[in-house]
């Protein structure tokens, strides 16, 4: 909703609000411009847009499932999961744990105290 301008007040209210919002656009643009050939030289976005081109993945399609595998080679951190037969987390964990066994892994706090938290529509939460 636009207000009527009354006096001159409003009018030179007005004339300095416009006018910084011009100043300040041509500066942003002024900066885009000055700043476009770092970023150029820098980010390399045709090596980039190329990448997203490429393909990353070969599909494989099933009776009851489509499968996506990766064209790059495994590293050696896939090859050992694989090995271990390691497919969820709670393995994962217990592998680590007894591979680095000799070095601290991760600890434990006491318990202080315990409280009942009820919540407004009546649930409690310990």
């Amino acid at each position: 909703m636009v207000e009527k301008l009354n006096g001159v007040k409003d009018y030179v209210k007005y004339f300095f609000l416009k006018f910084f919002v011009v100043l300040i656009y041509i500066i942003s643009h002024v900066y885009d411009y000055a700043t476009f050939p770092i970023y150029a030289i820098y980010y390399h976005p045709w090596l980039v847009r190329r990448y997203k081109k490429e393909e990353h993945a070969r599909q494989e399609i099933r009776d009851d499932c489509i499968v996506y595998h990766s064209l790059q080679t495994p590293t050696a951190l896939n090859v050992e999961i694989e090995r271990n037969g390691l497919d969820t987390m709670d393995k994962i964990y217990d592998y680590v744990s007894q591979k680095f066994r000799q070095y601290p892994c991760l600890g434990t706090r006491e318990i202080l105290s315990e409280e009942d938290e009820v919540q407004p529509n009546g649930k409690v939460f310990k």
